[in-house]
């Protein structure tokens, strides 16, 4: 007990202390000065790609669900930090989604993941059928791939380690 109350946990401390304007969740600008206070200055690129990491649901800004999930992992800066080839890889694949994301809507269906396919496998990327990569990437089962579910995907991918 904490004067008279459960302690709450760090992951909500901080949050609540960057979470300015108390909306109820960190924007990216209020992301960004935690990293620094945090020690960890992250440039335009690997602030966009940390935000776009952390925001699983692609609102564009940070909630307390999602920014306890990341401050979990004990690793969490360092999925930031890149190489420039790293940063190039990164880049070159965000665009072969988006190319391939017929009606920009932050997801690629099934017919459109056929498009892209051929561009995953010429990469290296996958040996896979298309079924079976499309499963891997279709994380959440909901018949279509989020570009978050893509670039968790290239996380863990190991053909292609980028993140």
């Amino acid at each position: 007990m904490y004067f008279g109350g459960p302690r709450k946990p760090l992951s909500q401390v901080i949050f609540e202390k960057y979470d300015k304007d108390s909306s109820g969740h960190v924007d990216v600008h209020e992301f960004h000065g935690m990293c620094y206070d945090l020690g960890h200055f992250l440039t335009k690129k690997e602030l966009d790609v940390a935000v776009k990491v952390i925001d699983k649901d692609g609102s564009g800004h940070i909630s307390l669900d999602e920014f306890t999930k990341w401050w979990k992992n004990s690793k969490r800066f360092e999925n930031f930090k890149k190489t420039p080839e790293e940063m190039a890889w990164v880049q070159e694949c965000v665009k072969d989604f988006r190319v391939y994301d017929d009606d920009n809507s932050g997801t690629i269906t099934k017919a459109e993941f056929e498009k892209l396919l051929p561009t995953l496998k010429q990469k290296g990327m996958t040996d896979k059928a298309g079924p079976a990569v499309f499963g891997d990437l279709d994380s959440d089962n909901s018949g279509i791939i989020s570009f978050n579910e893509y670039m968790e995907w290239l996380a863990r991918e190991p053909k292609k380690k980028v993140m």
